[in-house]
């Protein structure tokens, strides 16, 4: 047993040396944790400003978590229609500012984001380009999509100063033209905007032609009012320039031109304008523009005529006569006009016709009137016969005789020497809209109701149903009592 123990602790001499080294080590680990005090200084690092530091971080994140909460359930009452109270009026996104924006209730950034698109020039052309602003939600996009309107109405306050003052200055009176042969400068002296003058100059040169009225409506930037106050004026003619001339005319019409005596331009018919030796187109020209309610103050202004040559206005410039005061006067008495003009007794033609006598006795029904019985009242021809109609035709009938006296270029004198021959004897044949089922494109294409306007009857109409009554249009902020008197004839329920 003793013999076997010695043996089990017996080890070489390799062993020892291992035993030795790991017994060492042992000891050294017991001893380091106690020596370590001695061995390393009291002066430990302060990490309480980090740690604070780290706190407000931490606590500024936790505010702005509660902010984005806070809005995210603010967004969601405005998407179900509970937080906003205003009812929405048809808006132009184009015409937005940050402030309306939020008003409409979007997010201060996604107004912010709107503001700073147009401001860089951006400009939504239809619907689905409002939808694409950055963090514009679906919810909020299909909440304000019936109230889209896209038009280009600049308010007084918006508009360009060239616009303002174009505005507030004296238009030009128009004269009958070609709107094939404008240039830049004489669409201006028409009193068409600058940008406008110019889209008319390129339209012609990139070989573009005005067929008909309602084209020379579509030049961009012609305003509705601008083509209204023009249309009378539209005279669609070639107009040969003096080169084309063939020589044997041009020779025939020297021979024929009779000699001139003085005259008032401002008591011209187009008879005596071609007793003068103008071309019947001019002499027409002439006529149209007296009737429309021009007049010559000075004699460069019959040198404007269209067609009106630099050869024939310098042949009788020295017989222009310009008479100072009115041209004709009405004798109530006799019921007949006396016209103070010019005598033409002087023209090679002696039996030169005179105007038809008009009828100051006779009344008509503005609602069934022809032009030709519009033309038998005293002071209207034939131009102001078609633009009465037309007009009456535009409104779908005339709810009172007043009306007359809004067609465009019809003079207040004129209205007031017919006004006792007119009755309204057939208001029942006003055509009428129904504004349960028109759409707002039907709406606005009476004169008497713009764009806005028409959206907003629309409107109301899908918040609250079917109208009972034609008053129930009064809901829309947009129609005072004026309005609404002016163009209730014109509407119905059924």
């Amino acid at each position: 047993m003793k013999n076997n123990l010695k043996q089990y602790f017996t080890f070489a001499a390799r062993d020892r040396r291992a035993i030795l080294a790991l017994t060492c080590l042992i000891v050294l680990s017991l001893l380091v944790p106690l020596a370590l005090p001695y061995l390393v200084s009291d002066n430990a690092t302060d990490f309480g400003e980090f740690t604070g530091q780290i706190e407000q971080y931490k606590e500024a994140i936790r505010q702005q978590e509660a902010e984005k909460s806070q809005k995210g359930s603010k967004s969601s009452a405005n998407n179900s229609g509970s937080a906003i109270t205003n009812e929405i009026a048809p808006f132009n996104p184009n015409q937005l500012t940050a402030a309306q924006a939020q008003q409409l209730g979007l997010p201060p950034k996604v107004a912010s984001n709107i503001e700073k698109y147009l401001q860089k020039g951006g400009k939504f052309k239809k619907p689905e380009d409002f939808a694409k602003i950055y963090g514009m939600t679906d919810a909020d996009y299909q909440r304000l999509l019936p109230y889209l309107v896209f038009e280009e109405k600049p308010s007084a306050g918006n508009a360009a100063p060239e616009q303002a003052t174009a505005e507030t200055k004296t238009l030009p009176p128009p004269v009958p033209f070609d709107p094939n042969q404008l240039t830049a400068v004489q669409a201006q002296q028409l009193g068409l905007p600058p940008k406008v003058a110019a889209n008319i100059e390129k339209y012609l040169q990139k070989g573009g032609k005005f067929k008909k009225p309602e084209d020379f409506a579509k030049i961009y930037g012609m305003t509705d009012a601008d083509y209204q106050r023009l249309l009378p004026y539209l005279v669609f003619e070639e107009k040969p320039s003096a080169g084309n001339a063939a020589p044997e005319q041009a020779t025939a019409e020297t021979k024929t031109l009779p000699p001139p005596v003085p005259f008032d331009p401002n008591q011209l018919t187009a008879v005596q304008a071609q007793q003068l030796g103008l071309p019947p187109k001019v002499a027409a020209n002439i006529e149209k523009y007296l009737q429309k309610g021009g007049k010559f103050k000075k004699p460069e202004d019959f040198a404007k005529i269209y067609g009106m040559t630099d050869a024939d206005y310098q042949r009788l410039r020295p017989f222009i006569t310009i008479a100072p005061g009115p041209a004709a006067i009405a004798n109530s008495n006799s019921g007949k006009e006396k016209t103070e003009r010019m005598e033409f007794s002087n023209f090679t033609d002696p039996n030169m016709p005179k105007p038809a006598a008009k009828n100051t006795g006779i009344k008509i029904d503005i609602n069934t009137a022809t032009a030709e019985d519009w033309d038998r009242l005293p002071g209207i021809g034939a131009t102001y016969a078609n633009m009465i109609v037309n007009y009456r035709n535009k409104l779908g009938g005339f709810s009172s005789t007043e009306q007359v006296k809004e067609t465009r270029g019809l003079p207040e004198e004129t209205y007031n020497l017919i006004a006792q021959q007119l009755v309204n004897n057939s208001p029942q044949t006003i055509k009428k809209i129904n504004i349960n089922t028109a759409d707002a494109a039907s709406l606005s294409k009476h004169p008497y109701i713009e764009k806005d306007v028409a959206q907003s009857i629309v409107n109301i109409r899908k918040q609250h149903g079917n109208y009972a009554s034609v008053e129930g249009i009064k809901k829309s902020k947009l129609i005072d009592e004026a309005l609404y008197r002016k163009i209730a004839p014109y509407l119905t329920t059924d």
